[in-house]
């Protein structure tokens, strides 16, 4: 579908509470939308106080107050882990790939799109996300979406807490 010139689509990956405490006030501010990907066997029924020192998860109560912000979409329900060091979605079947991420749909509601846990995908994966339901599926592979692409390797372009704003600027090509 043609989109504005210059569209952005922020995404945000894992689920993390400090989306909900850093970016959420952000985003609303500027009435800015967003997906966020998550891991749905992470999230925690019990709200608990924002911990800097601890890797923590959003509470089912956090996501649905951040809902008017964010869309959510799968990162898998349990498979974002390693096998060995191979990724859970290159190294397990077909059927177990397909019940992890219809266990992760089924618990986030209405949504038809996931982010590769680790950017990890093959073909196998990509047949697995079809069965699923899944339409749009996103990579950590470098790059801007066009007309045309393969709508289960969607491209995407990274920027990490050590990025500059010069870092962004480069990303979002703005100079």
């Amino acid at each position: 579908m043609p989109v504005p010139e210059k569209s952005v689509l922020l995404t945000f990956d894992d689920g993390h509470k400090n989306n909900y405490i850093e970016a959420y006030p952000v985003l609303k501010k500027y009435d800015f939308h967003a997906v966020e990907f998550l891991i749905t066997n992470r999230n925690k029924d019990k709200t608990v106080p924002y911990n800097t020192d601890t890797n923590q998860y959003l509470s089912h109560q956090e996501i649905e107050a951040a809902s008017d912000v964010f869309e959510y979409a799968s990162h898998t329900n349990s498979f974002h882990n390693l096998d060995n060091g191979t990724p859970y979605l290159i190294s397990k079947s077909l059927p177990e790939i397909q019940e992890d991420v219809e266990t992760s749909i089924e618990l986030i509601g209405d949504t038809n799109a996931l982010a590769y846990p680790y950017g990890a995908y093959d073909e196998q994966t990509m047949e697995a996300m079809d069965v699923a339901g899944i339409d749009f599926a996103f990579t950590v592979q470098a790059g801007y979406v066009q007309p045309g692409d393969d709508m289960l390797q969607i491209h995407r372009n990274s920027v990490r807490p050590y990025n500059t704003i010069e870092d962004f600027k480069n990303v979002m090509e703005i100079n």
